[in-house]
């Protein structure tokens, strides 16, 4: 069973309900900031106050893009300089390793490698020295996005990067792995799925003449089962959508990461970058127990 993806797009809907899911959203997007907000100042002052004890720990919150349209461009970099600006360093998102008590280390990650991406976003990380990786799947390089998509998906009229454009990426850039077709990892055949995330691997890493040790869940969707596939597949990374702050120093196999919007105000976007959208990710992942408990009934 696949997750409600929204409404159609064949006009059946009334105009009133379009309008009122609309109002619906923002009404849902300006309360997730408040609450954010609220538990992040709450949760700042004890932070501090750790710190100052010498009981306060380092930082690291992962985001995570879509594509980067031309037309978004200057919002992209916008962004960047805020990022540049509140923390105190831009790591690889595979950064493991000590920091000072109380740092904020950020990192920087895409999935579906998209060439908007290539394009408008990496020159923009290059020219400030700052690192990201490209999740992509292995099979739909060069192509339009073959896999399940919402009707009202923007992305899906983008195309993924060539074989070629992920060969010529900076060496600050590194290319991870996105599966091969971009299935709904849980729901198929386990074999399959051995396929899809090994393969993933040894296509990336021909491809770029690197070591592909990262791994990026579709969907955001995963169980116990493909977790230890991807263990198998010598992965040393496998990252969710689940936007929890991390201990650089810690050896948690899985890191989660918290979803950026390019129209997200500079305020949204320095609460995500700041970790305080870290309360919803318990939410998150109860929701995601749900389906695979639901897609699992016959």
């Amino acid at each position: 069973m696949r997750p409600w993806v929204g409404r159609s797009d064949d006009g059946t809907l009334p105009i009133h309900a379009t309008r009122f899911s609309t109002w619906a959203g923002r009404a849902k997007r300006t309360l997730i900031v408040v609450l954010s907000l609220i538990f992040f100042a709450l949760w700042w002052p004890w932070h501090r106050l750790a710190c100052l004890c010498g009981l306060g720990r380092a930082r690291l919150v992962i985001l995570y893009y879509h594509a980067v349209p031309l037309a978004m461009r200057a919002r992209f970099a916008r962004q960047l300089d805020i990022l540049g600006a509140s923390a105190e360093a831009v790591v690889p998102p595979d950064f493991q390793g000590n920091a000072p008590p109380g740092q904020l280390l950020v990192a920087i990650t895409f999935d579906d490698a998209f060439v908007s991406v290539v394009e408008n976003a990496v020159p923009e990380l290059a020219a400030r020295g700052m690192a990201a990786t490209l999740f992509a799947p292995s099979g739909q390089l060069a192509r339009h996005p073959e896999w399940y998509m919402e009707t009202t998906a923007e992305d899906r009229f983008e195309s993924v990067a060539s074989a070629e454009l992920l060969r010529k990426l900076p060496p600050v850039l590194t290319v991870g792995a996105h599966s091969i077709t971009h299935p709904f990892l849980p729901e198929i055949d386990r074999q399959c799925a051995a396929t899809e995330i090994a393969g993933s691997r040894s296509d990336l890493t021909r491809i770029t003449g690197r070591d592909v040790d990262t791994f990026s869940f579709p969907y955001g969707e995963y169980d116990d089962a493909i977790v230890e596939l991807c263990r198998s597949a010598g992965y040393r990374f496998a990252y969710t959508t689940a936007p929890t702050v991390l201990d650089p120093a810690g050896t948690s196999f899985l890191r989660g990461r918290v979803l950026v919007e390019l129209d997200d105000s500079p305020l949204e976007f320095w609460l995500k970058m700041r970790g305080a959208y870290s309360w919803r990710a318990p939410l998150r992942e109860l929701k995601r127990r749900v389906r695979r408990r639901r897609a699992q009934r016959p």
